[in-house]
């Protein structure tokens, strides 16, 4: 919803542009994709950027951990979701 958001208001680069982005981007894959929890590839566009890591508060992934379970706890996703939220309500008005 916030992505729809966010490119129906022309704020897209603003999204991306925050500090949880690409580690949301990834978590979700991690977490949504085959059998789960396994970090399976680093997205081909960070890796053509040079971006190996992707940091939000004080976690970070980074292309080492392909092929690695990667733990992501109840809290911590909820901390994401309301940094995501926090964002969302600030560009509402």
């Amino acid at each position: 919803m916030i992505l729809a958001y966010c490119e129906a208001t022309n704020q897209f680069s603003l999204y991306k542009g925050q500090p949880w982005f690409q580690f949301a981007r990834i978590i979700r894959n991690v977490v949504s994709h085959k059998d789960g929890g396994i970090l399976r590839t680093w997205p081909p566009d960070l890796t053509k950027a040079g971006i190996t890591a992707v940091a939000w508060r004080s976690r970070m992934l980074d292309a080492s951990t392909v092929g690695k379970p990667v733990e992501f706890t109840h809290h911590e996703a909820l901390q994401l979701f309301k940094d995501q939220v926090d964002f969302a309500q600030s560009k509402l008005a």
